[in-house]
């Protein structure tokens, strides 16, 4: 039995299709996904864009924050902890006169830290 809200939503989706079309400004639905949140989602509904099932996920990242399906934080915390290390342990071998490169470390490298803006104090001073 498919609840009122589950319909509303499908509504809601082929509101939003029809709206996108009217404005030349279609959906990617290979890049749709639905994440079913909180136990009382249950049973998990199919839900649907131009005719086309979309995929069930548990966590998705957007914006660089990684969320799941239970709202616990512990990927993301974790993924954040790995970028950490392998960022100190990238500063501290260059500081030894090494280099470590890889060609994902320029994505790695934060636009701002007060690592970077003490190391300037000092050289400066």
């Amino acid at each position: 039995m498919i609840r009122v809200e589950d319909k509303q939503l499908q509504t809601d989706l082929d509101s939003l299709l029809k709206w996108s079309h009217d404005l030349q400004m279609t959906f990617n639905t290979d890049k749709c996904k639905v994440m079913h949140i909180g136990g009382r989602n249950q049973p998990c509904v199919d839900y649907y864009m131009e005719g086309h099932k979309l995929g069930k996920c548990h966590e998705e990242k957007d914006l660089g924050i990684i969320v799941s399906d239970d709202l616990k934080v512990g990927t993301h915390c974790n993924q954040a902890f790995s970028n950490a290390q392998y960022i100190e342990a990238e500063q501290n071998s260059s500081d030894n006169g090494q280099s470590v490169q890889d060609d994902d470390s320029a994505a790695r490298v934060p636009a701002w830290s007060p690592y970077y803006m003490q190391r300037e104090r000092n050289v400066v001073s």
